[in-house]
């Protein structure tokens, strides 16, 4: 039931604990001509679709059609609907990269990104466009 009303909708779900996937998101939002919609840590569909679908938590994934994608993998396709120039070179550099390779690359940000980018106490406030798409 609940699957059938998320199952048409481009979701990311992230955490929002640093300033990289604040920025992140902020990036998209301007680049997706509104594509995306959006679920933090403190939504219900982020938390069953965490609870109920996948197995750790990431700091960024991408629901769309049933499925749910993580690591390089969810940044691939989020990065695929934005349009400029930046997205798509890195879309196809990640593309071209073993799948070995990115998830490394995005499990090590990931464990340092705190460090690097400082913690958020809270979510992204959320603010114009980012208000409007969240679920």
């Amino acid at each position: 039931m609940f699957d059938e009303m998320i199952d048409n909708q481009h979701l990311i779900l992230y955490d929002g604990d640093c300033m990289l996937c604040n920025n992140f998101l902020k990036y998209v939002v301007l680049h997706d001509n509104g594509y995306f919609k959006l679920a933090d840590q403190n939504s219900k569909k982020f938390n069953y679709l965490i609870k109920y679908r996948v197995k750790g938590k990431e700091s960024i994934y991408y629901y769309s059609e049933g499925k749910i994608y993580s690591q390089s993998k969810a940044i691939s396709k989020i990065l695929s609907h934005c349009n400029n120039l930046a997205s798509k070179i890195a879309y196809w550099i990640i593309q071209l990269t073993p799948r070995f390779i990115g998830d490394f690359f995005y499990d090590t940000v990931a464990e340092y990104r705190r460090m690097i980018y400082g913690i958020n106490n809270s979510c992204l406030v959320p603010t114009g466009e980012i208000q409007k798409r969240l679920l």
